[in-house]
């Protein structure tokens, strides 16, 4: 293949894998790997050292709230009172004591 070591590229690799076992936990990706290490001949653009996946988890942003026709819809296919999501009478769960 004629391929030079690539230090550089190789040192990519170590810190993602890296990072990627400290969150291990939390079934990390990274859709993002061809931009950061693109294969080779290719020139490696320049990277801060951040993965997306780890950034927005940082973040912590709650995901939407959903609306309350999905609400209504779920609750009802599941016997729910949709506004505190306890059983009600006819639910296959639902308890007198509840």
């Amino acid at each position: 293949m004629a391929q030079e070591e690539d230090l550089q590229r190789a040192e990519r690799y170590t810190l993602i894998s890296k990072i990627l076992g400290d969150w291990s936990y939390a079934n990390p990706s990274v859709p993002e790997i061809n931009e950061i290490v693109p294969l080779p001949p290719a020139r490696l653009p320049t990277w801060d050292g951040k993965l997306k996946w780890i950034e927005e988890r940082k973040a912590n942003i709650p995901p939407p709230k959903p609306s309350e026709a999905l609400i209504e819809l779920l609750a009802k296919a599941m016997v729910l009172d949709p506004k505190t999501g306890k059983p009600m009478p006819g639910s296959p769960v639902y308890s007198k004591e509840d």
